[in-house]
């Protein structure tokens, strides 16, 4: 008998139901921490939060860059 594949988890979780899964065999966590400053005419600057998670992440966590790697910038 195999064990049966675990449910499908919603994309957010609180932090207990992250401590209770973290560490199972296929689980993925990624950090996508994006500051945004508002500009004065409109609009946002935005700033990558690889810095805070170089400090320090959640075990096992990637780093995914949004404005980097994930958007358009045109």
């Amino acid at each position: 008998m195999t064990d049966a594949p675990a449910p499908p988890l919603p994309p957010l979780v609180s932090t207990e139901e992250l401590q209770r899964i973290l560490g199972q065999p296929g689980l993925r966590i990624f950090d996508t921490t994006t500051h945004l400053t508002p500009r004065p005419g409109g609009g946002y600057v935005t700033e990558s939060g690889r810095a805070q998670y170089d400090a320090g992440h959640i075990p096992g966590a990637g780093f995914i860059d949004v404005g980097a790697e994930l958007s358009d910038p045109d």
